[in-house]
């Protein structure tokens, strides 16, 4: 059984808030500490491989590699 600190702040984040807060919600739960009641990861990245079908899906073409940007070509 777990043991949690209900009266406790929840942990929230947004981007890589969120992804912080899922890393030390691991870390208590490997060391045995203490759990908040509860968590809230609005937009975590949790697939740091970048390996999934959306992201191949949703790639971007590559950007052109003709001129320079200060030569006015």
């Amino acid at each position: 059984m777990r043991a949690f600190l209900p009266t406790g702040s929840p942990f929230v984040g947004h981007s890589a808030g969120a992804t912080l807060a899922l890393s030390a919600l691991q870390e208590l739960r490997d060391r045995g500490g203490l759990l908040p009641a509860g968590a809230v990861a609005l937009s975590p990245i949790t697939n740091f491989t970048f390996s999934s079908e959306s992201m191949a899906s949703n790639r971007c073409p590559p950007a052109p590699t003709t001129g320079s940007p200060t030569s006015g070509e």
